[in-house]
């Protein structure tokens, strides 16, 4: 099966500094590219959390599809905190608005149990 690559464009947010990163997803995994051209690889196996949740802050709601590495820590089941995510910017990736058709496509490339 020929290997596709999908980009995905992220801003996280620390405190007041935006940083952007980059995500490549394909049939071995997703490899993050942040800044200064750091780049780590995930397997698909590494993750033990891909889900779409809905991230809440003070004043905003949003759909983040989720892919950890750790447990997630949710505040009712399908809800998480948007601090919890950006306190684990290497372990929790996450994309947030996508299309349905990003969605879509990402769910091709996940390996199915």
């Amino acid at each position: 099966m020929t290997s596709v690559i999908v980009s995905f464009n992220l801003y996280l947010i620390f405190d007041y500094v935006r940083i952007c990163c980059e995500y490549n997803v394909d049939e071995s995994g997703i490899t993050a590219i942040w800044p200064g051209k750091i780049r780590k690889n995930y397997k698909w196996e590494e993750f033990v959390d891909i889900h779409t949740y809905v991230a809440v802050a003070r004043h905003s709601r949003d759909e983040l599809l989720l892919c950890s590495t750790i447990p997630a820590k949710e505040v009712e089941p399908g809800v998480i905190w948007w601090d919890w995510v950006r306190r684990h910017p290497f372990r929790v990736l996450y994309f947030d608005q996508l299309t349905p058709q990003e969605k879509e496509r990402f769910y091709s490339f996940v390996p199915r149990e």
